[in-house]
């Protein structure tokens, strides 16, 4: 897991680890795996990590979520 700077990261997809609520973008492409921390009010990532290609997926944790996304 390799911590990305939040102006690198374009997020299209992710699910809160805990509800499983999910939002999308609808982004047709190639997408990599992230671990986001998210403050809900106002909605915004604050530390996103980029996992490794076959990295496992964090346990879940509160105001962590998985995401997909685009590195810019």
């Amino acid at each position: 897991m390799k911590k990305v700077e939040l102006n690198q990261l374009r997020v299209v997809w992710y699910q809160d680890s805990i509800s499983g609520e999910t939002s999308s973008a609808n982004y047709r492409g190639t997408t990599q795996n992230f671990w986001v921390h998210l403050e809900y009010f106002p909605r915004e990532i604050t530390e996103a990590y980029l996992l490794d290609d076959h990295e496992e997926r964090p346990h879940p944790q509160a105001n962590w979520a998985y995401a997909r996304g685009i590195l810019v």
